[in-house]
């Protein structure tokens, strides 16, 4: 898969998946900032590896959600309806990652360990490397979506069934990590996305769950970006 310019959502597609596009901007803002954390970061530092740790495992999260979700729920959904996706090479992409998410994980902890027993070496190196492999596939990876299949789905998808699939989606995703990912994904995008994603979820979603969502963002955005966002658009 060639690399390319990021897709972005747009108004010559409708309903509640362009979000889709709003996830691959936050996953691609928190992937590279790992790999830079990751190239910063100094042996013998714990607070340093503590703080990549940390980003690290909220990125894990919200990664095998978002693949088994995809995988699960929305490809699924496309199978049902007769619509063609290249699933099998997709849900070899998404293992490749979380064997990715893997290697960063263990090389961690053999970091940690080495660090203890062998005052010599280097244990962060390994991690370094994994965090910019982690970050290069995954990039591709979603720079072949946005091309080949977001466009398709939102095309061929009635809004309808777009909010309903959204619905599945985020009931599908564990509990305490939804109230985390929403204001997260917010945050990462650009203002005007932000403004048309709380638009998307107030056309396409029940009252209720939209209500939900935008408590989310009310409670873990940056009292400024909030402030922005209602000046925009009207929120109860």
């Amino acid at each position: 898969m060639g690399g390319r310019v990021t897709a972005t959502r747009s108004d010559e597609h409708d309903g509640a998946l362009r979000g889709w596009y709003d996830i691959h901007e936050a996953l691609r803002t928190e992937v590279t900032r790992l790999r830079d954390h990751a190239d910063l970061m100094a042996d013998r530092e714990p607070e340093s590896a503590h703080a990549f740790d940390e980003k690290f495992e909220f990125l894990r999260a919200v990664l095998t959600a978002h693949s088994a979700a995809e995988d699960g729920i929305i490809f699924a959904a496309l199978r049902l309806r007769g619509i063609e996706v290249p699933a099998s090479q997709l849900l070899e992409d998404h293992q490749r990652e979380l064997a990715n998410i893997y290697d960063v994980h263990r090389l961690l902890v053999e970091a940690r360990f080495l660090g203890d027993e062998e005052p010599s070496v280097e244990p962060l190196g390994k991690v370094r490397d994994a965090a910019r492999h982690l970050h290069d596939d995954l990039l591709e990876h979603l720079a072949y979506e946005e091309e080949h299949v977001i466009p398709m789905v939102l095309d061929r998808v009635s809004p309808d069934d777009q909010a309903r699939l959204l619905g599945k989606v985020v009931a599908e995703n564990p509990p305490d990590l939804v109230p985390r990912l929403v204001p997260w994904m917010a945050a990462a995008i650009a203002p005007d996305h932000r403004v048309a994603l709380v638009e998307d979820w107030q056309r396409s979603l029940p009252p209720e769950r939209s209500a939900q969502l935008i408590g989310y963002l009310r409670e873990g955005l940056p009292p400024d970006m909030w402030a922005e966002l209602t000046a925009r658009v009207a929120v109860q």
